[in-house]
């Protein structure tokens, strides 16, 4: 009887690895061949200025304009485009996000709008501020210095001098941006982001123009930063 047992088991268990197999194939989830494959590893270089870059994904016909509002906003103030031309800087630029988000019909708090009331009211385009606001803020996001995760950022606060005048923000007088590696995992997406004054999280981070590095953000960096 047991020898019987042990035959029909050596039937059974071979049966059940070709089901499985027949199961795998029927539902298209193929097999791991190999667990050694090579990685491909996105190329981060940009291959072109940070204003160049800026300005490709702003006008024209290309239909991925993250950054039009950005790109609005720099020629509404007057800043000196020349200064995304620069070497060794690092480049905040906005996502469209961070300038204009809106949910249900509401503007966020968390863009630059929402957050800057005029009024009471979110504004609706750059013209409702002055062009002073508009290129100071502009100014801010324009860092001395190329700063990355991996050249030297850690997960405490580097406090990076930014182009705006001393003095404009209440509550940060030198006008200084901190820069940190989050010491997380914010989503299956997302790991150990770069985080800036405290708040906001990189959305795209090293990207590396031919005169500096470029860090995407989709939310408000609010400049009183303490």
């Amino acid at each position: 009887m047991k020898h019987t047992q042990i035959n029909i088991s050596g039937l059974v268990v071979p049966a059940l690895v070709m089901l499985l197999l027949s199961a795998c194939s029927l539902f298209d989830l193929n097999l791991q061949k190999n667990y050694n494959r090579k990685p491909h590893p996105i190329d981060s270089h940009l291959y072109k200025t940070t204003w160049d870059y800026l300005k490709a994904r702003s006008t024209g016909n290309n239909q991925d304009t993250i950054f039009k509002f950005m790109y609005d906003g720099i020629i509404y103030c007057g800043i000196d485009t020349n200064e995304y031309k620069e070497a060794g800087r690092t480049f905040i630029l906005l996502h469209n996000d961070a300038i204009k988000r809106i949910v249900k019909n509401v503007v966020q708090p968390d863009c630059f709008f929402g957050a800057n009331l005029v009024n009471g009211k979110p504004g609706t385009k750059w013209s409702d501020y002055p062009k002073e606001t508009v290129k100071n803020y502009l100014s801010y996001l324009l860092l001395a210095g190329e700063f990355t995760h991996v050249k030297n950022l850690s997960t405490s606060d580097t406090l990076v001098q930014t182009l705006a005048p001393r003095g404009i923000y209440p509550g940060n007088s030198r006008s200084v941006m901190g820069l940190r590696i989050l010491d997380a995992s914010l989503s299956n997406t997302v790991d150990y982001p770069i985080q800036i004054n405290d708040s906001v999280s990189v959305r795209t981070s090293d990207l590396l123009s031919t005169n500096g590095v470029v860090q995407v953000v989709d939310r408000y960096i609010n400049p009183n930063f303490q």
